[in-house]
């Protein structure tokens, strides 16, 4: 994770135990902040990105059985495409899900957002392409 906060010192990092922990997070802050948000994106390879919308399109709330999130659109080829995933959740609770990287162009998509977390393998590069005041590089290992 090193490699981003060489010169992003207003990036946050932080390490989760696993991916459960990590959306339960996500999930919590989404839904404790109203509709008082625009989006939130999460910024993942192609299989972490797989596994985090079968969980987040799962979640429920504690009290019913409601799912809390529901497919927008999702314009995944993880078989030719070797690159990120920008997953966007805006405040209807949709999920939206497109490669961050245009093979055409030779350079990630912009992406405007209120908070953004990006896993910490993906290409410090991408962090050019991130607009927003509130960004988390996570992973995986020790909670801090």
């Amino acid at each position: 994770m090193n490699n981003y906060t060489y010169e992003h010192n207003d990036v946050k990092v932080k390490n989760y135990c696993c991916i459960k922990h990590f959306l339960e997070s996500v999930a919590n802050e989404i839904i404790d902040s109203g509709k008082d948000f625009t989006s939130t994106t999460i910024v993942a390879n192609g299989e972490l990105t797989q596994d985090l919308i079968r969980l987040l399109l799962s979640t429920t709330m504690e009290d019913d059985d409601d799912f809390v999130f529901h497919m927008g659109m999702v314009d995944f080829n993880s078989i030719e495409y070797g690159k990120e995933y920008y997953i966007s959740i805006n405040n209807d609770y949709e999920v939206w899900c497109e490669p961050a990287y245009h093979y055409d162009k030779e350079c990630y998509y912009n992406d405007k957002t209120d908070r953004a977390y990006i896993y910490e393998d993906c290409s410090y590069k991408i962090l050019s392409k991130i607009e927003s005041d509130n960004i988390t590089i996570f992973g995986f290992g020790d909670e801090e």
